[in-house]
């Protein structure tokens, strides 16, 4: 997954875990508001709390299709 979208990343997040590549990419998408995660520590919760300090991505759609080119097609 991290190969299929690190280069649609600026430089500077391609080296961030996926989490929170994940994390960003659906933040930044237009109409989300909101964003569950399962925290159990507190380390996770610090770890997704970064994020937020990052700008939004400005465009997430080609995000979007090159992960769903990954997918295997529905029967």
């Amino acid at each position: 997954m991290a190969a299929a979208i690190d280069p649609l990343l600026p430089e500077a997040r391609r080296t961030e875990s996926l989490s929170r590549k994940a994390l960003w990419v659906l933040a930044s998408t237009p109409g989300v508001s909101c964003v569950l995660l399962g925290m159990r520590r507190p380390t996770y919760v610090a770890d997704a709390m970064e994020v937020l300090r990052w700008a939004p991505l400005d465009d997430v759609e080609p995000i979007y299709r090159a992960v769903s080119r990954l997918r295997p097609p529905r029967p």
